[in-house]
């Protein structure tokens, strides 16, 4: 049976040596030698820890988190454009005709009745001036 003295690695310091043999000045102390910073080497020598943490639910690649708010398109009428449609007629409902918010551009003529979702305050001004009712979601 050895003594323990044998079985025990020899301990091996570089003494005397700049480099420690790790060539010229510098080469042992970036980022680098201490395996990079942040997600640097997930697709080289941190893939196993890629591997794991995929496992586990977190995606190192790929897009995840953030989704762009997809904007809905709300179609308008100007006041010149429903004087037009509602001639001859004492009622009109936009929102049948797939038409958003009444919006306050332009005059209207005759008195009338209108059913929308939305309206600018101006356009309900304008509408009452000629005698006319607006009846939006908000105050049905």
């Amino acid at each position: 049976m050895p003594s323990p003295g044998k079985i025990e690695k020899k301990t091996h310091k570089y003494r005397g040596k700049r480099s420690m043999g790790y060539g010229r000045v510098g080469k042992h102390r970036g980022k680098g030698a201490r395996g990079g910073t942040g997600k640097s080497g997930y697709h080289k020598g941190k893939w196993s820890l890629t591997i794991k943490l995929a496992k586990e639910g977190i995606m190192v690649y790929g897009r995840h988190g953030f989704h762009p708010v997809v904007r809905k398109e709300v179609k308008t009428i100007n006041l010149y454009d429903l004087d037009a449609l509602s001639a001859g007629k004492q009622e009109i409902d936009l929102t049948a005709l797939g038409i958003g918010k009444l919006l306050g551009k332009g005059k209207i003529t005759h008195p009338v009745k209108v059913h929308v979702s939305a309206a600018s305050a101006k356009a309900v001004e304008m509408v009452k001036q000629a005698g006319g009712e607006v009846i939006t979601a908000e105050n049905a």
